[in-house]
């Protein structure tokens, strides 16, 4: 079972600022809005990828990235830029690695870079629009 934090808990540990909670209307403040730093709406696509492969007695699991601000003002990277949403453990111990985006979404040239050298190094990575793509990605290299 996986343990979630608390806003609370969060702004206690310094993971989340106080001052970016949510309005009354359910938006962010406007402050909050200007300090958004780039990159794409993310969508729930990743979890479920990983929800799937699982089900199908595979071990994945969600790469948060990006970079939060911590209380004390300074930026935390939680990933290397590039770095694929899903990475997954194939049956035959290679690593797989899946980059999720919606519908027209294309994957940034660092993702592409990164996708490119996980496939160089003996793994097995793509981009996928959906679950459906993700599992014929893999059955594809045969690892399904």
């Amino acid at each position: 079972m996986t343990a979630r934090l608390s806003r609370q808990q969060a702004e206690r540990l310094g993971i989340v600022r106080a001052d970016s909670r949510r309005t009354e209307d359910g938006g962010r403040r406007a402050e909050e809005k200007k300090k958004k730093r780039g990159g794409a709406r993310k969508t729930a696509l990743p979890g479920l990828v990983v929800e799937a492969l699982t089900r199908l007695g595979l071990w994945a699991f969600r790469v948060h990235s990006g970079k939060v601000q911590l209380r004390s003002g300074h930026w935390m990277a939680l990933a290397p830029a590039g770095t694929p949403d899903v990475i997954i453990l194939l049956p035959d111990g290679r690593m797989g690695a899946c980059e999720c985006k919606e519908r027209s979404g294309r994957a940034s040239r660092a993702q592409r870079q990164r996708l490119d050298a996980i496939n160089r190094a003996g793994g097995v990575a793509f981009v996928a629009h959906s679950v459906a793509e993700a599992v014929e990605a893999l059955q594809a290299e045969g690892v399904l």
